[in-house]
């Protein structure tokens, strides 16, 4: 499993607000965990044993982890407007709200890099299955 798969993985078995709260708990040096969320690892720490190098890459990059998060906290952002949201039944707090804020006002209330960053954060969402 490559590192996005693994991250992508994480998020599905902890949800979103689950990962936002191992995140925040996790010591600033820290750059990998396991995928149980319990063990914190630091690529960075000297003399690191051969096998615990080997098995880096069987590890979530935390890194990963919170780019998704911020994605997730993204779309929850620029969601649908709220004076819309009784006009319509869908997810319009979530991944479908927030598709249909771009739709409709994306080009115009956002640009260049917030916009790109916008739809990334869209596309970040939907790799993970929604869950917002």
């Amino acid at each position: 499993m490559n590192a996005v798969e693994l991250v992508i993985k994480f998020i599905q078995r902890h949800g979103f607000e689950d990962t936002k709260k191992i995140i925040e708990s996790i010591d600033l040096e820290m750059t990998h965990i396991t995928c149980d969320g319990r063990m914190f690892m630091n690529e960075n720490t000297r003399n690191l044993e051969s096998h615990v190098v080997n098995q880096l890459s069987e590890l979530v990059v935390i890194h990963e982890l919170k780019r998704l998060v911020e994605s997730w906290e993204l779309v929850i952002v620029w969601r649908m407007p709220e004076s819309w949201r009784d006009a319509y039944d869908g997810d319009v707090l979530g991944l479908e709200g927030a598709r249909m804020y771009l739709e409709m006002f994306g080009n115009h209330e956002l640009t260049g890099e917030e916009l790109e960053r916008f739809k990334q954060a869209i596309a970040d969402v939907e790799s993970v299955g929604g869950g917002v």
